[in-house]
């Protein structure tokens, strides 16, 4: 038998087409590079590579793996995480987060957009004066 009653049905062929679709209109939009670049701007920051750091030698190092506190939390979400992400990949929610994302940035470009971002975007700080 060929590929069944399934595969050849025209709703699972619009629907892998939507699909495909959305996922490359996700993976070229304007939210992922933002989100790629605050990555990049995290793991530059000052804090994320004071913290990751090597401790100086006189620093006492606690591994939180194994305090009772937050060892059990830390265990916890290293065995949820994989499912997680699992479930997360190719979800309902996923599509329609992207799918949201691209109508954001669709009305962005508006007239109304560009008065949205200019009502909302922080004012200048004000230049300091040398004394």
């Amino acid at each position: 038998m060929g590929g069944g009653v399934y595969e050849d049905s025209q709703t699972v062929g619009g629907y892998r087409r939507v699909k495909r679709k959305a996922a490359a209109v996700f993976r070229s939009s304007r939210v992922k590079r933002g989100v790629e670049k605050l990555g990049v701007a995290v793991q530059n920051s000052y804090f994320v590579n004071w913290l990751t750091s090597e401790p100086e030698p006189e620093v006492i190092v606690i591994d939180l793996r194994e305090t009772y506190t937050i060892g059990p939390i830390i265990r916890l979400l290293d065995a949820v995480a994989p499912h997680v992400e699992r479930m997360w990949s190719g979800s309902l929610l996923q599509r329609a987060l992207a799918r949201t994302a691209t109508l954001i940035e669709e009305l962005a470009e508006t007239r109304v957009g560009e008065l949205a971002k200019k009502l909302f975007e922080p004012p200048e700080p004000p230049e300091e004066k040398d004394r």
